[in-house]
């Protein structure tokens, strides 16, 4: 039995659930870093591409030697986000492939940050809690 005073979950609805996508150079790591709010950019996961080949997911190699990595994640809601993708080189990360889904904002790309070589930013999106 619930008291008639207790206001229930506090905070459901807060977060949104975005989808980092993209192609790098076979068996990268790829960090994934977010700044909410235009605050300093902390790490929000890494995700490593399969090997060359793979007996099961890859038992061909890509033409281009690169594979997929996804990374899914839930950021607040109501909030200005940034994400920035690092690996070693920008030679590893193929920026055409690179994205941020979210299934009520779209799709945004990746372009190369300039000040922080190996790296590719967004622009600013903004969530809401809708």
């Amino acid at each position: 039995m619930v008291p008639e005073n207790n206001p229930g979950a506090v905070g459901a609805g807060t977060n949104v659930l975005v989808d980092i996508r993209g192609r790098a150079k076979a068996g990268a790591v790829i960090e994934i870093f977010a700044s909410k709010n235009r605050q300093e950019f902390r790490l929000l996961g890494s995700a490593r591409t399969l090997p060359i080949t793979d007996p099961i997911l890859q038992p061909m190699p890509a033409p281009d030697g690169r594979n997929w990595f996804n990374l899914r994640a839930k950021v607040d809601a109501s909030a200005t986000y940034i994400f920035r993708i690092r690996a070693a080189s920008m030679d590893d990360v193929s920026d055409a492939d690179l994205a941020v889904a979210h299934e009520n904002k779209g799709s945004f790309g990746f372009s190369p940050d300039a000040s922080q070589p190996g790296t590719y930013v967004t622009q600013a999106i903004v969530f809401d809690a809708t």
